[in-house]
């Protein structure tokens, strides 16, 4: 090769080099490392485990302050990264209210969904956890977009949530996730800053407002609190037992649709029974023959009322009067919170027996 063209290929070769590797230390210098750095990779989300009636425990030694999460998605990418100020530290809901009142929960109103949040003040140089409860909806007024809500979720300072971000869970109990503004707001209601005029609310919808207008924050699980009349503090609630595993939440729901007898597929509505943030379901479908000459029973769940079962049990036809049989199942939901189910058979008696959810 002349020595020319071999001093052409060189310099080609070393100005392509230089310009990989300047192109490198750019990205890094823009993507800086340590406490509230910009997050390169997210370290998850911290263990939380029941610590007591109304106390959880959390082990996390870094948290990315990325927003609300719905259907599996952070509102803001990015975020920056935290250090929480304890890496093993319990948390009270009683001494974290940080304005709220402690909610008077009653046999009307027996419970209330709470998120936790990690967050971060703009002065602060490391993340704690806030408790913040969802908001349902008890009524709504299009013209002035203000929401009046249940009276269980507590008492507050006026303006107490003004200028926070607020995540819409539902809309006419259809997953919603906007992302909206609270104006003003009352110990009655929220007025939210909202351009479409199409937006509406409807009683048992839900919003979540942020734990804080100005800092960072993340959304990290859901919580209930149940009222409890045998225990002295009963009108306050206590958690409902949970287990956090993979993205799923085990917790006792029981059986909230009693037993199921319709030949025909029914609604069955989870929305209070599930997180208002869960996208599926936990628990147990169980199927019962309630006639001694025997016969055949089962019971189905499907997503819009058709043949398209994505969850079953049954009996065959040598069983008898009381016999039964029971599978675990999770299914996930479409639009709204809920499934249709049916049983097949005469005399047949299922029920659903909820476990957790799936967020």
């Amino acid at each position: 090769m002349p020595v020319l063209s071999r001093f052409i290929w060189t310099s080609l070769i070393l100005c392509l080099f230089i310009g990989m590797t300047d192109s490198v230390g750019a990205e890094e210098s823009e993507a800086p490392n340590g406490p509230g750095a910009y997050a390169i990779s997210d370290p998850g989300v911290p263990r939380i485990i029941w610590n007591g009636p109304r106390t959880i425990r959390v082990y996390g030694h870094h948290v990315l302050l990325n927003g609300f999460r719905f259907s599996g998605h952070y509102t803001k990418p990015g975020g920056v990264v935290q250090p929480f100020a304890e890496a093993n530290a319990s948390y009270t809901w009683d001494k974290q209210l940080n304005g709220l009142t402690l909610p008077v929960l009653s046999k009307e109103y027996p419970a209330l969904w709470v998120a936790v949040f990690a967050v971060a003040e703009p002065d602060e140089k490391s993340a704690t956890i806030r408790f913040m409860p969802f908001i349902k909806v008890d009524s709504y007024d299009v013209e002035r977009h203000a929401l009046v809500y249940e009276p269980n979720t507590g008492d507050f300072a006026p303006d107490f949530w003004a200028g926070t971000d607020v995540l819409v869970c539902k809309e006419n109990r259809i997953y919603s996730n906007r992302l909206l503004k609270i104006e003003s707001c009352t110990k009655a209601g929220i007025v939210l800053d909202v351009d479409d005029p199409t937006f509406k609310l409807y009683p048992g919808d839900y919003v979540l407002p942020a734990p804080t207008p100005t800092g960072d924050y993340k959304y990290l699980r859901t919580l209930k609190l149940d009222y409890s009349p045998s225990i002295p503090t009963g009108e306050h609630g206590e958690w409902r037992n949970f287990v956090f595993s993979e993205g799923r939440t085990y917790s006792y729901h029981g059986n909230p649709f009693g037993d199921l007898k319709n030949p025909d597929f029914q609604e069955v509505d989870f929305s209070h029974h599930v997180s208002p943030l869960a996208t599926g379901v936990l628990g147990t479908l169980s199927v019962f023959i309630l006639s001694d000459s025997g016969g055949s029973a089962g019971l189905s769940l499907c997503h819009d009322g058709s043949n398209h079962v994505i969850a079953s049990t049954s009996v065959d036809r040598t069983h008898r009067y009381g016999d039964g049989h029971s599978v675990p199942f999770m299914a996930g939901f479409g639009r709204k919170q809920s499934l249709f189910a049916k049983v097949n058979g005469k005399e047949v008696t299922g029920r659903i027996v909820v476990q957790g959810w799936v967020e």
